[in-house]
């Protein structure tokens, strides 16, 4: 699958996370960003999480992964390795930013 950011467009950006003062804060600040939207904040997980990002064109997933849950980070990358992940505990307490480097 080719990269999905295209040039001199907004960055696509995907939540997936319970509202917590942490996953605000980044919201609000993309706000401000001129090259950056907030495309789609599904109440979803799993399964369906998997199912909606075959279907929906995004540049970065903002998530909370849970040991042991599907999607795990590895079954997003095997399936979107262009996707960059920024990864919130639940208690918003750590956040990673995950990125595969394909050549």
């Amino acid at each position: 699958m080719a990269p999905t950011h295209r040039p001199n467009q907004p960055i696509r950006v995907l939540f997936s996370v319970a509202q917590t003062q942490a996953v605000q804060a980044i919201r609000d600040a993309l706000k401000l960003q001129p090259d950056m939207e907030v495309i789609a904040e599904p109440q979803c997980s799993g399964v369906q999480l998997l199912l909606l990002l075959r279907r929906t064109e995004l540049d970065v997933l903002v998530c909370q992964p849970r040991p042991g849950r599907v999607p795990a980070l590895s079954q997003v990358f095997s399936e979107h390795p262009h996707h960059t992940v920024l990864a919130i505990s639940a208690d918003g307490g750590e956040i990673v930013l995950h990125r595969l480097r394909v050549d």
